[in-house]
């Protein structure tokens, strides 16, 4: 049976769904976010000077935030917090949490929180050899090419581009500034700051 709403890891979290463990969602209190370079293909190989790479990579990092999949093991969470340890594939593992008497549940998993059915398309586009994080990153990349989002930050605009992908991920906000999936999302401007804490700028240089 379909189910109406999939929540993401980040709403989960906010609205107290999961009572055994399960880490909150990454915060701005807990100070700068740490992430591995290498893990940021296909630009992380531009140089920093360029700004259309590093506005890329910053909303990268933005998407990761909201998504609560900021930590170190952000590439191998799945919905409920759970973790993988195989990258040959998406898990395809379907987790629940209940939430007011009801179930919910997602097969979302990795930095992005790809569905299944989502990653099986965009991995057929790309041909991708796994879903290593660079893989992760290379799929998320074409979603933003997708939604018209990469050329609106190419050029700078970093709240076009958050307003055109609130459509595939549910923490970020739009126009209205409320989730378009119908579900909690983050302040605008705490994702300006996590934009700008990872280098994001406003106007290409």
């Amino acid at each position: 049976m379909k189910l109406p709403t999939i929540i993401t890891l980040a709403s989960a979290a906010a609205i107290g769904i999961f009572a055994l463990g399960a880490p909150a969602a990454s915060n701005l209190g807990a100070g700068r976010l740490a992430l591995r370079t290498e893990n940021l293909t296909p630009y992380a190989q531009c140089p920093m000077r360029n700004a259309q790479c590093r506005n890329v990579r910053a909303f990268l990092a933005v998407i990761r935030w909201a998504e609560g999949t900021s930590g170190a093991d952000g590439y191998k969470t799945q919905y409920t917090f759970k973790k993988f340890g195989d990258f040959s594939d998406h898990p395809r593992s379907v987790n629940c949490g209940n939430f007011n008497g009801k179930r919910l549940c997602s097969d979302a998993a990795g930095a992005y929180q790809f569905l299944s059915s989502t990653w099986d398309t965009l991995d057929k586009k790309l041909n991708l050899p796994d879903f290593s994080p660079a893989s992760q990153d290379r799929a998320a990349v074409e979603l933003l090419r997708q939604n018209g989002a990469l050329a609106k930050l190419e050029k700078g605009d970093f709240e076009g581009a958050v307003f055109a992908n609130a459509g595939t991920w549910a923490p970020l906000p739009n126009s209205q500034g409320v989730s378009a999936l119908g579900q909690r999302s983050r302040r605008l401007e705490d994702l300006r700051r996590i934009y700008v804490q990872f280098g994001g700028t406003y106007a290409a240089n």
